[in-house]
């Protein structure tokens, strides 16, 4: 069935858009106001606003951009920015000239292409694990992450209501090599599985150079880490001098006592530094919310 596309007016601005799939988009961001346009409302109500520019892509993505996946073109649609402190991570909608959808999640380690199934073996997610076992299709398959996320920002055109602020539960689980992903609400539950890209693949899907993939060793999970492990080590090795030197002026450079001494130097206590211990977390790539 072809695609049923259709111009509209923002309701906000005034300024022309375009609906590319009039049957299934419920959600339509203006590009000029940010907008969010409620399209199962008659009168295309806004439903909220995302501040142009407010979450710059972590890559070279970009709505429009077409690329190739197994054969299949898909073009970008729209993209929900998801936030679970201090991580956040990218998803970006696909859709093909048929109306067939996909979703391209990027966190700062990790970018799996996935789409949505019904699974032979339903499972209710709520109250699973990590560590617990999931068969969603008759294969044994490890929960590796289990959370809960906000939408930070949206923008192009969605196949669901994603309201800034709103927040989703989602499940993360692997079976060798195999990806899936559960994603629920008060209302419903949704099943994806996936297969986690290389950058590069993903870039020369898009005819972006190669260059422009470069990333880290992908991680197990779906975040994206909010600091790199050399940010991390360069932070600590800063703070461990600015320690040091202080303690070795306090012990060096004399200072003027306020007690009742003659007009001599008063030296404070002694001080002892322990070796500094903590601990850091990161994390990789994906979620869900289609």
């Amino acid at each position: 069935m072809p695609l049923q596309t259709k111009t509209l007016a923002c309701t906000s601005c005034g300024a022309s858009l375009e609906i590319k799939n009039a049957l299934k988009a419920k959600v339509l961001v203006c590009q000029h106001c940010g907008a969010q346009l409620d399209l199962t409302d008659p009168q295309y109500a806004v439903i909220g606003r995302a501040l142009k520019d407010a979450a710059p892509p972590r890559s070279s993505l970009r709505l429009g951009m077409e690329g190739t996946f197994q054969g299949e073109k898909y073009q970008i649609i729209g993209r929900v920015r998801y936030r679970e402190d201090p991580w956040f991570w990218d998803e970006w909608l696909l859709m093909t000239e048929e109306g067939r959808y996909k979703w391209l999640t990027e966190g700062e380690e990790e970018i799996t292409l996935w789409e949505s199934f019904t699974p032979t073996e339903p499972t209710n997610p709520r109250g699973l694990e990590e560590g617990d076992t999931i068969r969603p299709e008759g294969r044994t398959a490890r929960v590796k992450e289990v959370g809960r996320a906000r939408i930070d920002y949206v923008e192009g055109e969605l196949t669901w209501k994603a309201r800034l602020g709103e927040t989703i539960s989602y499940l993360d689980a692997r079976e060798n090599g195999g990806k899936y992903s559960i994603e629920w609400s008060e209302k419903e539950i949704e099943f994806y599985k996936g297969r986690q890209l290389s950058y590069s693949e993903v870039m020369g899907a898009f005819g972006q150079a190669e260059a422009t993939a470069v990333a880290p060793p992908p991680s197990p999970g779906r975040k994206g880490s909010s600091l790199s492990c050399v940010s991390i080590v360069v932070i600590i090795v800063i703070l461990l001098v600015i320690v040091f030197l202080c303690v070795a002026c306090s012990i060096i450079s004399p200072s003027v006592g306020a007690g009742p001494s003659t007009g001599g130097y008063y030296r404070g206590p002694s001080v002892r530094i322990g070796s500094p211990s903590g601990r850091t977390s990161t994390g990789g790539g994906f979620t869900g919310g289609k």
